[in-house]
């Protein structure tokens, strides 16, 4: 594929997958990330182009719902996981991403399944602390950890709006520290800055897209989606682990 055929590839997949972001809260980002490896882009620069465009995308999502924020539980988000990009770059050597990848789909099956012994029973500011340290540490690891986080937004006193865009704020702020915690270790896009502009846009307009395709969806259907979706994630995570 020429350069211009794989641009165009690029900025349909990244409206796609932001009308989905834009309409569930998630899953548009982990399929970003993997059409970007399939691609031949190395894990490591597919890690960062993939944090570059959904911290913007997140960003323009954070518009699109800034009135539904719950900012107290975001602030704890963000002190968890602001140490976590720099423990991870130094666990990238190590850690077997198969087996973290298969932790993280059995944890995000049980956390979706089984919420009345699990997170939905802590306070919006205690899930979120768990989430956020779990988000700094792995966003560098396995890349989109929005399907891990996601069961920690999974709560009866989060309207679907407020989800989404809550959601939105704290892993945009998980983009802006995994790419700090790349840029101290001298990791750079380089040659991938001609892709993120038009990256960019597509995705602020997949978002808006996606928050316009949410008004057809009742809460009952929002949450059987997101539930489902959840689940074929986490599945996809331990077939991809084993």
């Amino acid at each position: 594929m020429n350069e211009e055929g794989r641009i165009l590839l690029l900025i349909v997949a990244t409206f796609v997958t932001s009308t989905v972001s834009g309409m569930i809260g998630m899953a548009g980002g982990a399929m970003l990330l993997a059409l970007l490896v399939i691609m031949g882009i190395a894990p490591a620069t597919a890690i960062q182009l993939h944090a570059v465009i959904q911290l913007i995308s997140n960003l323009s999502r954070i518009v699109a719902y800034r009135k539904t924020l719950h900012l107290r539980p975001i602030l704890f988000f963000l002190l968890a996981a602001i140490p976590g990009p720099f423990l991870g770059i130094r666990l990238l050597t190590w850690l077997d991403p198969g087996k973290v990848k298969v932790l993280m789909g059995l944890s995000i099956l049980y956390a979706t399944w089984a919420p009345k012994w699990g997170v939905e029973k802590l306070s919006k500011e205690a899930s979120l602390m768990i989430a956020g340290a779990l988000a700094g540490v792995l966003g560098v690891v396995i890349g989109a950890v929005g399907p891990i986080i996601a069961p920690f937004f999974l709560r009866p006193d989060f309207s679907k709006e407020e989800l989404i865009g809550t959601k939105a704020c704290a892993q945009a702020g998980v983009h802006l520290l995994k790419l700090v915690a790349f840029g101290s270790i001298g990791f750079s896009i380089g040659k991938m800055t001609g892709w993120i502009v038009p990256m960019a846009i597509a995705s602020v307009i997949g978002n808006f897209c996606g928050k316009w395709l949410l008004g057809w969806l009742t809460d009952r259907w929002f949450f059987r989606i997101y539930r489902w979706g959840l689940t074929l994630l986490a599945l996809r995570l331990v077939y991809d682990g084993i």
